[in-house]
């Protein structure tokens, strides 16, 4: 049995989107983020911009890989 560290809790974390809830909680990452930009109520803005930090990296336990967007990750086969 393997021991329950940061490593292991992290490595199963990431197995817990499917790409329809990884496409939901990115949308949920955005509208949230953009809902803090604003200052009050009144404040409006024609659009807004993000810079996204785009992580893509081996998971060697399942051979596949992992793409990381705004710290939600989703294995990619």
């Amino acid at each position: 049995m393997a021991d329950l560290t940061k490593k292991y809790i992290t490595e199963h974390a990431l197995k817990v989107h499917d790409y329809n809830s990884f496409g939901r909680a990115l949308v949920e990452k955005v509208l949230l983020e953009a809902a803090s930009k604003f200052e009050d109520e009144e404040t409006s803005f024609e659009q807004m911009e993000f810079d996204v930090k785009v992580k893509i990296e081996p998971y060697k336990p399942e051979s596949c890989t992992i793409v990381v967007i705004l710290g939600i990750g989703v294995h990619t086969g």
